[in-house]
């Protein structure tokens, strides 16, 4: 490099990648950041719905069209897509968006053990957010529902 304005270019050249690269890195951890914290929020929301369908949803004695009919008026009024499936791990109803979902592909959602051994699933509201969830591995694997339930 024999010219003082060669030498001048690629300084500055190399001074811009350098604060390019920097502020890539900085903004890529603020996302990262970001994105935990909106999982820790969504993780505590669907903890208090679950917390308020199991004090709401009928006891695990009642007939299975009770719970099934409980649960389905839960899904509508969240707008959230959920099943309960019994102690023995047998479905026992789910909302018409679960099934539509898990029918898609998408059929991770988190589980919930109710206190009396029933387990409630619910799936992430928001398709990018679900995809997202998917593909980072949140939430339980969805096992199939047995046979035997309604």
């Amino acid at each position: 490099m024999k010219s003082l304005y060669l030498r001048i270019y690629v300084t500055v050249v190399v001074v811009l990648l350098l604060f390019a690269a920097g502020s890539a890195w900085v903004f890529q951890r603020h996302l990262d950041q970001e994105r935990v914290r909106a999982d820790a929020l969504l993780a505590e929301r669907m903890g208090a719905w679950a917390l308020l369908i199991q004090r709401s949803l009928p006891r695990q004695d009642t007939p299975a069209a009770d719970q099934a009919e409980a649960l389905r008026e839960w899904s509508q009024r969240l707008r959230l897509p959920l099943a309960l499936d019994s102690a023995d791990g047998i479905r026992i109803a789910q909302s018409e968006s679960f099934a539509r979902r898990q029918a898609d592909g998408v059929a991770r959602g988190l589980s919930v053990r109710l206190e009396d051994g029933r387990t409630l699933w619910i799936m992430r509201p928001g398709r990018l957010r679900q995809a997202d969830a998917v593909r980072r591995g949140l939430g339980e694997q969805m096992p199939p529902p047995r046979a035997g339930g309604p």
